[in-house]
């Protein structure tokens, strides 16, 4: 239980439909409980990563009953239903975020939290709530990037476009050797520096304007060599210088958009299932690390959501 911080999702669905939504909670989850109620035909996909994280689903009760049929995984065609779910969505139309974070939902996960060696207490759901923030931004050759700032890892990617507009990319050509090779090592130093310096900012300094500027882009490009892989990369000490994941993309036809990225972090996140809920628990805060006298965690919830609403 210990990588799994408070969910919010749920939270995050409610914020989103209440300052920006067109349609009532009831027609929002319709097509997701049929779906849960009445269950959808198993998929390739789907039918391997059960096979795979057997083992992790087999060590909670309920999640063994959900996904392994009479003890096995689901062969393709073979219907996965999870009439649990079905019934937690409706307590969630019936009393929104209440129904989770003060209602049945949000003791039951309390409950199982305690018997299996967790942390939660209520008040740690009653607590939560959704934060706006300001998104981050970089150019790339004329081009704007926006993402979310931490305690999202979208940094990484305005750090390696950083580096990579340091490069003639099209005169290298499309996915030739060095071509892969730039992003790969783009990628390395990128990731080097989220791993250490990306947490929650309510609890730790991170210093975003320096990993984002241009001039440290270029200082990072200078550290690629074309002729050579890099094996380990150290993050930059700030100090001294100063298969799992669902994402949408959506737009009205008013222009309004939504970028959508709703994780369990792994396949089945921690595989543990709250009973009678079908509700899976993520283990978003398993690379969290734990210092003195800080609680560093990459993700307190499992939704990270973009508005960008037309003026």
């Amino acid at each position: 239980m210990l990588p799994v911080t408070v969910p919010g999702a749920v939270d995050g669905w409610m914020t989103l439909l209440e300052k920006h939504g067109t349609m009532n909670r009831g027609e929002v989850f319709q097509r997701a409980i049929e779906y849960a109620e009445e269950g959808f035909p198993v998929y390739r996909e789907l039918s391997d990563v059960i096979q795979k994280e057997s083992k992790l689903l087999r060590q909670c009760p309920a999640s063994e009953k959900t996904f392994l049929k009479d003890g096995r995984p689901p062969q393709v065609g073979e219907r996965l239903v999870q009439k649990e779910m079905a019934d937690s969505f409706r307590k969630i139309v019936e009393g929104g975020r209440e129904a989770y974070y003060r209602g049945d939902l949000g003791k039951a996960l309390v409950r199982f939290s305690e018997r299996n060696g967790g942390l939660f207490a209520e008040r740690d759901l009653e607590d939560h709530r959704s934060t706006w923030v300001e998104p981050l931004e970089t150019t790339y050759k004329g081009y704007r990037i926006h993402v979310m700032p931490p305690n999202s890892q979208g940094i990484a990617l305005l750090m390696q476009a950083n580096i990579l507009e340091n490069f003639d990319l099209a005169r290298i050509g499309h996915n030739t050797l060095d071509y892969v090779h730039l992003f790969v090592e783009a990628k390395k130093l990128a990731f080097a520096d989220r791993d250490r310096y990306v947490c929650d900012p309510d609890f730790r300094s991170i210093p975003v304007e320096k990993m984002i500027s241009k001039a440290y882009g270029k200082e990072q490009a200078g550290r690629i060599s074309l002729k050579k892989a890099t094996v380990r990369v150290s993050p930059t000490n700030f100090k001294s210088t100063g298969e799992d994941t669902i994402y949408l993309a959506v737009v009205d036809r008013q222009g309004n958009e939504v970028s959508l990225i709703n994780s369990l972090y792994e396949p089945f996140g921690s595989g543990m299932m709250i009973d009678g809920t079908g509700i899976l628990l993520h283990n978003r805060g398993r690379t969290s690390a734990l210092t003195r006298p800080i609680l560093t965690v990459l993700n307190r919830t499992s939704v990270r959501i973009t508005l960008c609403a037309r003026p």
